[in-house]
Order: C-alpha cells, then sequence, then structure tokens
C-alpha cells in the first residue's frame, strides 16, 4: 500500500478524508480551521456559544483511534455551507503529515492554525496572543516531502492581520513577533531557549511554523494564533500572582477563540 499515491486520486482521497478526519461525502471547506490540542481543550465554550447562536454542529470521528482521542472535530454549518475545525495531531509529525493531505485538496483556501505557546521574553503574559508572520522552523519534518519548494515559514499577511482584527476586535491581547517551533520536546534545555530568545524569538511551540511552510508551499493561505500558556525561562510565577490566576487569563482567552474562529469563518 502506497499511502501516498492516494491522494493523487479523487476516489482514494476521500477514503483518507473519512480515515484521518471522519468527513464523509465530499472534500473539505474552503476556509478551515486547525488544531494541534483536542477541540474540548483549546476552546472553552465553543459548544455552548455555536447553540447559543443557533447554529447547527456536529462531532465527527476518524477512523484512525489516536486521532479519535477526545471528541474529535467538528462539522458547522454557517450560510449552507459546511466548514470544519479540524483536529490534526499532537506534534510536528502528526500535524505535517495533515497539513499535506489538506494542502491536497484544490477547494481548500484559507487555513487557521489554532494552538498553544510558551513565552521566552517578560512581555507577554498568559493568555495573551501571538500571531507571528515570520517563524523559525527548528528540525523540520516538512523538508521531507517530495516536489515542495524550500523557503521560510512566513504567515499569509493579509490573513494574519484580518485575524488580528478580529480577535482584538473581541477583546484579545495581541502582538506579532518572531516565533520558533521546535519538533521535539527534550531538546529544549534552558541554554537553547535562551538562545533563540537572544536572537529575538518570542514565543515557541511545536507545530505551527512547518504546518505554515507546507500550506505555504502547497498554494494555501495560512496564518497561526497562539495562546501564551506559560513561561519556561522564567516561571509561572513571573506571569500572575498564582496558578488560579494564570488559568483564569487563560481560559478567557480560549472562550474569546471560539467568536474569533467563527468570526473568520463568517468573514468575507
Amino acid at each position: 500500500m502506497v499511502y501516498g499515491e492516494y491522494l493523487r486520486d479523487r476516489h482514494s482521497f476521500g477514503r483518507i478524508l473519512e480515515g484521518e478526519f471522519g468527513i464523509t461525502g465530499g472534500g473539505l471547506s474552503r476556509r478551515l480551521v486547525v488544531t494541534p490540542l483536542p477541540l474540548e481543550e483549546v476552546l472553552v465554550g465553543f459548544e455552548e456559544l455555536l447553540t447559543r447562536e443557533g447554529i447547527e454542529y456536529k462531532w465527527i470521528r476518524p477512523r484512525d483511534p489516536i486521532l479519535g482521542l477526545g471528541k474529535g472535530s467538528l462539522r458547522i454549518l454557517l450560510d449552507g455551507s459546511f466548514y470544519y475545525v479540524l483536529f490534526i495531531g499532537r506534534g510536528a509529525v502528526e500535524a505535517v503529515d495533515r497539513a499535506w493531505i489538506i494542502g491536497h485538496d484544490p477547494g481548500v483556501e484559507e487555513v487557521l492554525f489554532i494552538g498553544t505557546a510558551a513565552s521566552l521574553k517578560r512581555g507577554l503574559q498568559a493568555g495573551s496572543c501571538n500571531i507571528p508572520i515570520y517563524t523559525l522552523n527548528i528540525g523540520d519534518p516538512s523538508l521531507v516531502y517530495a516536489g515542495l519548494p524550500n523557503g521560510l515559514p512566513i504567515a499569509d499577511r493579509g490573513l494574519a492581520h484580518r485575524v488580528s482584527r478580529i480577535a482584538e476586535d473581541l477583546g484579545c491581547g495581541v502582538a506579532s513577533v518572531l516565533h520558533a517551533s521546535i519538533p521535539y520536546f527534550y531538546i529544549e534545555t534552558r541554554r537553547f531557549l535562551e538562545y533563540l530568545s537572544s536572537v529575538g524569538v518570542h514565543t515557541i511551540d511545536m507545530e505551527l511554523a512547518y504546518v505554515l511552510r507546507m500550506l505555504d508551499a502547497m498554494g494555501k493561505r495560512a496564518a497561526g494564533l497562539l495562546v501564551v500558556e506559560d513561561s519556561p525561562l522564567h516561571g509561572i510565577e513571573y506571569m500572575s500572582r498564582g496558578y488560579e490566576e494564570v488559568r483564569d487569563a487563560i481560559d478567557e482567552t480560549k472562550r474569546i477563540l471560539s467568536s474569533v474562529i467563527l468570526e473568520f469563518l463568517h468573514s468575507k
């Protein structure tokens, strides 16, 4: 079984969408939201918001038991069209493989990545957001995919600015500063993180830069919104007076993210 060849056949591609995301009866939507975190973890109060707004939605689960962790992904009906909020798996390899699939759907135009990040600088507090234009792709697993041009992962400026305006209007504290993605947990030594901070990196995660590079190279407009959850160099005590206040700030931002997603999917 040569999995990569399935992407070139429309019938087989439909089977891939069902197996990886639980999507049946067609392709992906022209505008997507993707996240490497279980949806119920990153989008606080999203179901309640959809119900309150009278928006029809359905949880969908893939055949893959690993991607089926948590509730799965969401299919949302807006203005007579279906849109998807997809769980793409944790870590660089899982997320990049799903981005490769998404990039092969000709109907997809825009992708918004929602995730969490750690701050390396004292200026970004818990619950604030980074919507970076420039990112660094350290140890990039997307480089092994054949046929992709080599280049730095850069967000689509128009999309990033549009999402920034939406988030700010809804009450998010938004920055747009240099971000780096690191594919493995245990290469994150203090010395390494201090070096990244010294060259201007403000936030880090495990997926965004690789997903941006993949989707940009495949002709999709993509941007990322990251919620700051911790500060490995400065400690949790720097970010607030206590753990409960940190969690409250983060959860409040995640509630706002639910509205950001709806505005993004509705935007023209």
